[in-house]
């Protein structure tokens, strides 16, 4: 699996829609997070279904992909009993298709490098994703399956 990180260049709108998604969804992981300390025996299928009325009813650009990756990692923590409510959420799995809660990124990939460039030309499927933001600046690690490797 090769990985490339890409810094998006974004406008200031642009900017504050993804912030604020990305805010929203550590709000969900948080507010789920804190559920399962209060209720430990929490049945996991519950839990899911849960998060999917939570998702539509507050994150409807969410997409369902995206509420199962972090079910997977709440299910994960649970099961080593961490009692860090400190922990960040990563927001990963966020992409189909290259975009993400109803904005494209593709148009927003700042490629700076020939190897950054080489996976989009020759359509490179896309295995993991993760959306970040470090010092007011954007950034997408995708994680694409190099097809020497298939």
């Amino acid at each position: 699996m090769q990985k490339v990180t890409y810094c998006l260049r974004v406008n200031h709108t642009q900017y504050r829609y993804l912030e604020n998604e990305i805010k929203k969804t550590h709000h969900m992981h948080a507010y789920f997070q804190k559920k399962i300390q209060k209720q430990p025996e929490i049945n996991d299928s519950l839990l899911y279904k849960e998060m999917l009325s939570y998702q539509k009813k507050y994150m409807k650009m969410m997409h369902e992909q995206e509420v199962y990756a972090m079910w997977k990692q709440l299910k994960k923590q649970k099961m080593k009993e961490q009692q860090d409510t400190k922990a960040i959420y990563i927001c990963r799995d966020v992409l189909q298709n290259f975009r993400w809660r109803g904005i494209s990124l593709y148009p927003l990939l700042h490629v700076k490098y020939h190897w950054q460039r080489v996976p989009l030309l020759f359509h490179y499927e896309v295995v993991t994703s993760l959306l970040f933001i470090r010092k007011h600046t954007i950034y997408l690690v995708v994680g694409f399956q190099d097809k020497t490797e298939i």
